[in-house]
């Protein structure tokens, strides 16, 4: 396709990649890590485990932060470079998923299962301020007409 302006696709392609990678990385944590970690959870042989409270506990747990932090995230993405938020946010997000991954070991045992929800939360936190740096980011990399093919890709 061809592009109006003096902007090549293959420049829209080498300032999508990065754009792309993060995003299918905090898809991995929104879904597969969470999904992940409260089946590992639910899966776990003691009856306080799979009472109907805990699951509402793992239902907050998941959906709670994103929302609490909505107003705070996006005015933080407003203030400070979107970069270094993504940047730092994907950071902070690779000690939890280590501190994740060994407490789902733990949960078998019994130990770490709230502690493993406290994980699971956290990362939300910083989902919730990545979202919105993110998205204003790929609205401040590519100019109008490139918008949508950059969007897409």
């Amino acid at each position: 396709f061809q592009l109006s302006g003096k902007m090549s696709s293959a420049s829209i392609y080498r300032r999508t990649l990065p754009l792309v990678m993060t995003g299918f990385f905090s898809s991995f944590i929104n879904s597969g890590f969470k999904v992940w970690a409260v089946f590992a959870l639910l899966a776990g042989n003691f009856d306080h485990f799979k009472s109907n409270s805990f699951y509402l506990c793992c239902i907050g747990v998941c959906v709670l932060p994103p929302l609490l932090a909505a107003v705070f995230s996006g005015f933080t993405a407003d203030r400070l470079p979107k970069r270094y938020i993504i940047i730092a946010g994907k950071l902070l997000e690779l000690p939890l998923i280590a501190a994740g991954a060994y407490l789902m070991e733990r949960t078998g045992t019994g130990a770490g299962g709230y502690a493993l929800l406290t994980v699971v939360m956290l990362c939300g936190v910083l989902t919730a301020f990545c979202k919105p740096a993110l998205e204003g980011l790929t609205a401040e990399t590519f100019s109008e007409p490139e918008r949508p093919v950059g969007v897409t890709l």
